[in-house]
């Protein structure tokens, strides 16, 4: 039997590693599926059995961005209604898939229809309202209105949610 010696040259480990701890967490409701997957089917037994016990010596190659408040709040309650039956193998039990562009599709409608309301709104109550004063504040609470919406609703920065309401 011969022996195969491998050279390890320094400067690539160095850069491997680098690479390795560049990698970023993964999602926590992400983790939190794939902990509790393991815990009901327990595929390791033994010493395995808590290597998931701490999300920080966890990484992920692929992390999904946050996504913003509406499509937080709609995967959180109402993703249940959206999911997609994947084809496993039967010791797996049954699993869903989540599909974003279904949230995404939601979303943007969503937004559409509040731009809407809120363009449409204030131009109807502006052809009736006639003091001038009664206007200014009818500008004024629907420029509130649309500022709200845009922080409430996206990941917008405060620098963007000004230039919107000015805009």
């Amino acid at each position: 039997m011969t022996k195969v010696h491998v050279l390890i040259d320094p400067e690539k480990a160095i850069l491997r590693r680098s690479r390795v701890l560049a990698l970023e967490k993964p999602h926590s409701g992400s983790f939190r599926a794939f902990k509790n997957w393991f815990r009901d089917k327990k595929p390791l037994r033994g010493s395995g059995w808590h290597l998931l016990d701490d999300e920080d010596d966890m990484i992920s190659l692929h992390v999904e961005t946050d996504p913003d408040r509406l499509s937080a709040f709609i995967q959180c309650y109402f993703s249940y209604h959206l999911r997609k039956e994947r084809a496993t193998p039967p010791s797996w039990g049954p699993m869903y898939y989540y599909p974003a562009e279904r949230i995404a599709w939601i979303v943007a409608a969503l937004c559409a229809i509040i731009s809407v309301i809120l363009l449409i709104g204030a131009i109807v109550i502006l052809y009736f309202v006639r003091p001038i004063e009664q206007r200014l504040g009818v500008v004024g609470s629907f420029t509130f209105l649309f500022a709200a919406a845009i922080a409430l609703l996206t990941n917008a920065r405060r620098v963007e949610v000004f230039g919107a309401a000015a805009a």
